[in-house]
């Protein structure tokens, strides 16, 4: 045993001292602890074989090779609890919340994997937890950094309602405000229509949607399963900023009734290779009802200068659709594309959403500015299956007794994702495995027990194995051979 695990430490490490002779140590203790209990299981065959041995040495055999099996099974199966009463940690009540400023990573299955059943017996699935909540209240919504090919459509939903849309380019403009600024004219106008959508086959950089004070809309993100998060809030208006991390493909989608939604994206003509910034020529494609445009985004191959300024300025959308092209190296290789749908004033007025906005596309930074503590509060619980809190715990709790808040948590196990009145992060459940610091901090049964009890054990376990012990002494005194 301790040739095999020398052989593996040497092939796979850690070649270190200290587990050389941490293995070393155990294997001669667990070799001996061993021998003693195979020693015991033979002296009782020994017992049992001389004790039918006048009347039958047939039978005197075959029960003595009973007893070995049984003993060996007894022996395996109080080993396992033993093993299990010192060493598996216990499911605990864990309870965290979070203030801001705060970080971590979650994981949430796509589908619940413990649906709660109500008092009318009725089994309901919770939804993932998301950091997109749906929200009433306006805010801006930002996707950093996509990855992969990132389409944005727009669609009107199933009503009478009629939409008009504006596409106005701008160059070097790096957020909406700029984009509105400069576009004051010149947009490419887009009567009537139904669906519009566009990409680049560069992919873009940026893509904000635009919800002003009063909007209302149903928000989701649907992302895989691990998903990294921040949280702060702004001081003088009290609003909550969200960010969240995607791992993989995800989509944006945004539903609302508003008469107005503008949404803002923004395109480089360069890549970065090698630590070198490249001039890569790139095609914008807009689909207005199935009509498909492609705009040439134009500029001279090789390394980048970087001579051009970048300066927030308008670009002529209608002759950009004209020619079919736009110049990148005018405009410093930034492209904005600001997008305004707009109901028709004899369209009527409806409650339930009249458009719909989608975005499909992978990785990148989702952040939603602007929200209100009430309104993330009326939001459902959702459950996650593993919680990483970093910093930013303004509560914790292990089987409702309070915990230090200046510690780092990973919790695996069933958890209700919520938010409180003031916004913050709240998760609540049974953690199957708990880490504080790093540390374990579900305790065993063994730790679990009381001291009384405790004691109890010890004395049994000690006097069990003195009459173990005794039985070994008697038996091997005088170096006399088992008969089995």
């Amino acid at each position: 045993m301790a040739m095999v695990d020398t052989i593996i430490l040497t092939v796979f490490g850690p070649r270190s001292f200290a587990a050389f002779f941490q293995n070393i140590v155990a294997d001669l203790l667990g070799g001996n602890a061993l021998a003693f209990v195979l020693a015991i299981i033979l002296i009782a065959c020994e017992y049992v074989r001389q004790a039918f041995w006048e009347g039958s040495r047939f039978v005197g055999r075959l029960l003595s090779g009973f007893a070995a099996i049984i003993l060996g099974i007894l022996a395996s199966t109080a080993a396992f609890y033993v093993f299990d009463f010192f060493y598996r940690p216990l499911p605990v009540r864990f309870d965290i919340s979070l203030g801001h400023p705060s970080n971590g990573t979650i994981i949430a299955e796509p589908t619940d994997p413990q649906p709660k059943k109500q008092f009318d017996g009725q089994i309901v699935s919770r939804l993932p937890f998301s950091f997109a909540p749906n929200v009433s209240a306006g805010g801006e919504i930002n996707w950093a950094s996509p990855q992969g090919p990132t389409k944005v459509q727009w669609s009107a939903l199933g009503t009478p309602a009629k939409f008009d849309a504006e596409i106005t380019l701008v160059g070097g403009c790096w957020d909406i405000a700029g984009a509105k600024a400069a576009g004051q004219r010149a947009a490419y106008s887009l009567p009537n229509v139904r669906t519009l959508d566009f990409w680049i086959d560069g992919g873009i950089t940026d893509l904000t949607i635009d919800r002003p004070n009063g909007s209302s809309g149903d928000l989701s993100v649907t992302h895989q399963r691990i998903s990294t998060f921040s949280t702060s809030k702004n001081d003088a208006s009290k609003k909550i900023e969200l960010q969240q991390f995607i791992y993989g493909k995800a989509m944006l989608g945004f539903k609302t009734s508003d008469s107005e939604v503008s949404y803002y994206v923004t395109a480089s003509a360069f890549t970065v290779n090698d630590e070198a910034v490249r001039n890569k020529p790139t095609t914008l494609h807009v689909n207005v009802d199935g009509r498909e445009t492609a705009i040439q985004l134009k500029t001279k191959a090789g390394l980048m200068d970087g001579k051009e300024p970048v300066v927030c300025r308008q670009i002529g959308a209608p002759i950009a659709f004209s020619r079919r092209s736009v110049d990148m190296d005018a405009i410093g290789s930034l492209l904005g594309i600001l997008i305004k749908v707009k109901t028709r004033a004899d369209s009527g007025f409806y409650v339930v959403p009249t458009q719909d906005l989608k975005a499909d596309g992978e990785s990148g930074w989702i952040t939603l500015k602007g929200l209100e503590p009430q309104a993330l509060s009326q939001t459902p619980a959702m459950h996650a299956e593993m919680v990483a809190i970093g910093s930013g715990i303004s509560s914790a709790a292990v089987n409702e007794t309070a915990e230090t808040i200046n510690d780092t948590y990973d919790a695996l196990g069933d958890f209700d994702g919520s938010y409180d009145i003031n916004g913050r992060m709240r998760f609540v459940g049974v953690a199957d495995f708990l880490w504080k610091n790093s540390m374990r901090a579900n305790p065993t049964k063994w730790e679990s027990t009381s001291s009384e009890a405790r004691g109890r054990l010890i004395g049994w376990a000690i006097a069990a194995l003195s009459v173990l012990v005794s039985v070994f002494v008697v038996r091997f005194r005088n170096n006399i051979d088992l008969k089995i």
